[in-house]
């Protein structure tokens, strides 16, 4: 059976087939680990708040206290790289021109 799509300009395409490499046992146990600690986190979560409810105060925020997943870089990092690179510029350039002397 092919699978089939609508591509951009409304016609009808074939699906590309993608075919991945083995992986050992071993290797997919790292694809599962993610999932393990955000299930614990959950579960930790609902039982903060069934106790909290049980004592009649308010429930934690699950966005407040599950982790943040950050892709790309911070906006920190981005400013300490820019004043990394203009620092090493700088020190080249004081470098060249005493050279020059």
């Amino acid at each position: 059976m092919t699978t089939r799509y609508l591509n951009q300009l409304g016609e009808i395409e074939e699906a590309p087939t993608v075919t991945a490499e083995p992986r050992e046992w071993y290797e997919k146990i790292f694809d599962i680990i993610p999932a393990v600690a955000a299930y614990q986190g959950q579960r930790d979560l609902v039982k903060a708040n069934v106790e909290l409810a049980k004592a009649g105060k308010p429930l934690l925020d699950a966005s407040a206290v599950s982790p943040q997943v950050n892709v790309g870089v911070s906006r920190d990092m981005q400013r300490l790289a820019t004043f990394a690179v203009a620092g090493m510029v700088i020190v080249g350039l004081v470098f060249a021109l005493n050279r020059k002397r």
